[in-house]
C-alpha cells in the first residue's frame, strides 16, 4: 500500500493547504489515467452508448468545481463571466438529466480547462482563514448557473441522480 506525505500548499494556511494539496493529489492522479488518450476513446460512450464519455465526465469536474468555489464556498449565485464563458455546451441534458456531451472537444482543451480553473480555485481560496474554511454554510437553492439556460436542470440532475437509479439515454 502505498503511503502519502501530505504537505500543506505553499502559501495557504496549513489547515486549508492540507486539504489543498488531497486536492492536487487526486488531480494529478486523475489526470495520469487521461494522459495520452485520443479522440475516440475520449468520446466512446460504452458499448451500448449509454455511458458518460470520459470527455463528458472531464467537463463536469470543472463546472462543479467552479460551482463548489463559487456557490458553496464564496456564497454566490453568479459564476463571473470570463469563467462562464469557458462553458459553451449544456451542462446537462434537461431532456434525459444526464451529462451532455463534449464529443469533439479535444483533450487538450479539457486539460487546459481543468488547469486554469484549478488557478483560479487556489487563488480565490488563498486568503481563507481556517475558522471560515471550516464554518458550515447553507448552500442558496439558486447555483452559480442560475443564469444558464439549464440553471435548473443543473440542480435537478444532481438531487434526482443522488436518489434514482440510472435510467438508459
Amino acid at each position: 500500500m502505498r503511503q502519502y506525505e501530505v504537505r500543506p500548499l505553499p502559501g495557504h494556511d496549513p489547515v486549508i493547504g492540507s486539504w489543498l494539496w488531497a486536492m492536487q493529489e487526486v488531480r494529478r492522479r486523475r489526470l495520469s489515467l487521461v494522459e495520452g488518450l485520443d479522440e475516440r476513446l475520449l468520446d466512446w460512450e460504452g458499448p451500448d452508448g449509454r455511458e458518460n464519455a470520459i470527455g463528458n465526465l472531464l467537463y463536469h469536474i470543472a463546472e462543479v468545481e467552479m460551482a463548489w468555489l463559487w456557490g458553496a464556498i464564496k456564497g454566490r449565485t453568479q459564476m463571473p463571466p470570463e469563467e462562464f464563458r469557458e462553458f459553451p455546451i449544456e451542462p446537462v441534458d434537461c431532456d434525459t438529466g444526464w451529462l451532455s456531451r463534449t464529443r469533439g472537444v479535444p483533450l487538450a482543451e479539457h486539460l487546459r480547462r481543468l488547469g486554469s480553473f484549478r488557478e483560479v480555485f487556489l487563488g480565490e481560496v488563498r486568503s481563507l482563514s481556517p475558522d471560515y474554511w471550516r464554518t458550515m454554510r447553507v448552500v442558496r437553492r439558486t447555483s452559480p448557473w442560475r443564469s444558464h439556460r439549464s440553471g435548473c436542470c443543473f440542480t435537478w440532475w444532481h438531487m434526482k441522480r443522488s436518489t434514482t437509479s440510472r435510467s438508459p439515454r
